[in-house]
């Protein structure tokens, strides 16, 4: 019987490393970022007893690490514009929201809803603090960035979140989008767009974030899971302008 349950637990374990691999290569195939390859695994052992080796404490160290390294290539972060992997990013306008009604945008392009109660506004945080909605206007052209591709199909990755200092002070260094528009598939490729070359798009990108988290400096941080990333500064939202109106030129 030991033998028959030492043999079971083995294979098992075989098992699961395979079906990781596989989901670990599919994410990066179709141009998942890390968070998102995080998700995958976590989804596949969610409910099965089975916890990930990888802590969320190393996550947190990984990019904590990340947007270390980019603040210090990006020294000057009072700039609203800034280029990375050949895609240049402006933010060309900042608003804050009560009510995801509000913002005028449909709640099926929305990805991310456990924050959102039946009647649109933000459940309180964990920890009892107030939330709003952030939405952000970024305008990405195409300078000259290089493509991904699947199945012959080629596309850019939009990775753009929210950073603040009072965020970091609680361990926490980006936050998620809820939605950006446009969007690509809800399934898969969401956050997959195309733009010609020399040509632009303007995205409208929404973060539910915490009211604490607008008293210190804030920015939308552009490909937090590369060393390679860039800092916008959100300047509507930083102390000394939270009730200035920022519109884009």
């Amino acid at each position: 019987m030991k033998k028959y349950k030492y043999s079971k637990i083995i294979s098992d374990t075989k098992l699961h490393i395979t079906i990781l691999s596989l989901l670990v290569f599919l994410c990066v195939l179709s141009g998942c970022s890390w968070y998102e390859i995080e998700n995958e695994v976590k989804g596949y052992f969610k409910g099965d007893g089975i916890k990930s080796e990888i802590t969320d404490e190393e996550y947190r160290k990984i990019e904590s690490e990340n947007i270390q390294e980019i603040k210090e290539k990006n020294e000057d972060v009072d700039s609203v514009e800034g280029s990375s992997r050949g895609i240049r990013y402006k933010i060309t306008s900042a608003v804050l929201y009560d009510n995801i009604k509000d913002a005028d945008i449909e709640l099926e392009d929305i990805y991310l809803k456990n924050e959102i109660a039946e009647d649109g506004s933000f459940r309180y945080s964990y920890d009892g603090s107030a939330q709003k909605l952030l939405e952000c206007q970024v305008r990405v052209t195409n300078e000259d960035g290089t493509p991904l591709e699947d199945n012959g199909k080629k596309y850019y990755l939009l990775d753009l979140r929210f950073n603040s200092e009072a965020l970091e002070k609680e361990g926490i260094f980006s936050i998620e989008r809820i939605y950006n528009q446009p969007h690509g598939d809800l399934e898969k490729g969401y956050n997959r767009f195309w733009v010609e070359p020399g040509e632009s798009i303007d995205f409208k990108v929404g973060f539910i974030i915490k009211e604490k988290w607008l008293e210190e400096e804030c920015h939308l941080v552009v490909n937090a899971d590369t060393f390679q990333g860039i800092l916008l500064e959100i300047p509507a939202m930083n102390e000394e302008k939270k009730n200035e109106e920022y519109s884009k030129d």
